[in-house]
């Protein structure tokens, strides 16, 4: 099959697309596959969610910025659960304190994503909340996650 420009463009642009679409932690995949014509695919579930992201200096894609060790994120990001799931804690504004991922200027919303557009570890825990829930810290390799499941 002859990929013309205009289709590897397309490509590039869906890629980037979700790349944008999971904020950090995203699985930086090529994009969706096209299906063959005629061929019936059952579409992923699509979920929200908002996170803060906690990264320590060996995470993937960690700014030079970011000096603390593994353990010192760990326990940063022990310390901001506690207080994500605190009685009328605001996860926004929490987010927007002590995330180091983009979204944080979003209150740490990373809009509606399918399953497979985020990290296994991420995508399952995400999955497992029930809407408005938070989860304990998750561990991928971006660093330590907090998770809201949004509606």
């Amino acid at each position: 099959m002859h990929n013309s420009p205009s289709t590897r463009i397309g490509t590039a642009l869906a890629g980037l697309a979700i790349g944008l679409a999971s904020g950090c932690g995203g699985s930086g995949g090529s994009g969706p596959q096209t299906p063959p014509p005629g061929e019936v695919v059952a579409q992923p579930a699509m979920r929200a969610a908002s996170h803060i992201l906690i990264m320590h200096r060996d995470s993937d894609r960690a700014p030079a910025s970011i000096i603390r060790t593994r353990q010192e994120a760990l326990t940063l990001v022990q310390e901001v659960a506690a207080k994500a799931k605190a009685e009328g804690a605001d996860f926004a504004a929490l987010a927007g304190e002590y995330s180091d991922c983009p979204s944080s200027a979003k209150g740490g919303d990373l809009g509606r994503f399918a399953p497979d557009q985020m990290v296994a570890a991420f995508s399952e825990a995400t999955e497992r909340l029930a809407v408005g829930e938070i989860s304990d810290p998750v561990e991928t390799q971006f660093g330590f996650h907090i998770i809201r499941r949004d509606p």
